[in-house]
């Protein structure tokens, strides 16, 4: 038969009672034999006397028993919290924690460092639902649409041009699929802990070395690309991929709402040395208020004039800058009357030296 942990507990403690019990009537009887033998005292008088206190603490024994029960059961009270907090999160109930303890020793650590631990499992466990909801729904729009183009094309025979046309549709939808299953995969692997992983960066170089890159396709669209940064060095400690891809996101966005002859303006600023802001503002039709609440929402795609993306890209670009520590808006008219997308990033403090390479 297993023994339960509180019962191996009461074990213990009443083998180190009976032990301690052992003991005395040891030194008891050893005590009482040298003070008849010393003295010269009555044996039989001394026998009554260690009988009687020896009848006592077999008395108290059941208390002893009782109490050594109750403190097994305090000991054991925060192993019960987490074994039923375990339980409950494992029948699907993500909110529960353990409570935390009032003292600071081994077991209020081992709680904290189990609330962690369900904190990133409950975490992983949103990003694979989110995973499936995102793909079922975003990939069965373009894998239908290869299957209807070619069920169409083997219907009947067609000429070369038709079949050419054909397979252009099939490689767009491929296009917009790979694209989509990007994505996807992207959102799915921003967790908490890639900070572990983050860099100090000068974020002055990496915004301008990122907004050049867009200078000849802003030059063959006829959109005026003006970038304003801060001459000195802007610390930021995090990831230079994701912010690459969190900046592209955004400015891929503005040049789809932008015409020729629009503009589009790159600034980066920084607040009382704690605060650094990247606002990409462009001259397109703006926001509308409906917009502008939900256009970081995944899927949301608004006007049609915004584009026929996938609807994921400005609701990754939410993820990074959140995981950066960041705050996200969108303002829907700025000053090119166009709408303005502002994130707002923690500043590394300037004694801390930053990479310079920008991605």
């Amino acid at each position: 038969m297993k023994l339960s942990l509180r019962s191996k507990y009461l074990i213990w403690l009443m083998f180190v009672i009976l032990l301690a019990f052992a003991a005395v009537v040891a030194v008891l009887l050893f005590y009482s034999i040298h003070e008849v033998k010393k003295y010269g005292l009555d044996p039989g008088a001394e026998a009554e006397e260690v009988v009687a206190v020896v009848g006592t603490m077999v008395l108290c024994l059941p208390l002893l028993f009782g109490a050594a029960w109750w403190v097994t059961g305090k000991m054991l009270e925060p192993l019960n919290h987490i074994l039923l907090t375990a339980d409950s999160i494992e029948k699907g109930d993500f909110s529960r924690r353990i409570p935390p303890a009032p003292e600071d020793d081994q077991l209020a650590r081992l709680a904290g460092g189990i609330n962690r631990a369900f904190d990133r499992y409950a975490a992983t466990v949103r990003r694979l639902e989110n995973f499936s909801a995102d793909a079922s729904h975003q990939l069965r729009t373009p894998l239908a649409a290869i299957r209807s183009s070619a069920e169409v094309a083997l219907q009947r025979d067609h000429d070369r041009l038709a079949y050419q046309e054909t397979l252009g549709d099939i490689l767009a939808q491929a296009d917009r699929l790979q694209r989509s299953v990007d994505q996807l995969l992207l959102l799915a692997r921003l967790d908490r802990s890639l900070r572990e992983q983050f860099q100090p960066l000068d974020a002055a170089k990496c915004v301008s070395s990122w907004a050049e890159e867009y200078r000849d396709a802003a030059e063959t669209a006829g959109v005026a690309l003006m970038v304003n940064i801060p001459p000195e060095p802007c610390g930021l400690s995090g990831d230079a991929v994701l912010l690459r891809e969190a900046f592209g996101n955004v400015i891929d966005n503005a040049f789809q709402v932008v015409n020729s002859g629009g503009a589009i303006r790159v600034e980066l600023s920084q607040k009382n040395d704690t605060r650094l802001v990247v606002m990409i503002e462009d001259s397109g039709p703006g926001l509308t208020p409906e917009e502008q609440g939900r256009i970081f929402d995944r899927f949301y795609r608004g006007r049609p004039s915004h584009g026929a993306g996938s609807g994921l890209g400005l609701a990754i670009v939410r993820e990074i800058v959140s995981l950066h520590g960041g705050i996200i808006r969108a303002e829907g008219h700025g000053a090119l009357g166009g709408a303005s997308v502002i994130m707002d990033f923690p500043a590394l403090k300037q004694e801390r030296r930053v990479d310079s390479r920008a991605v």
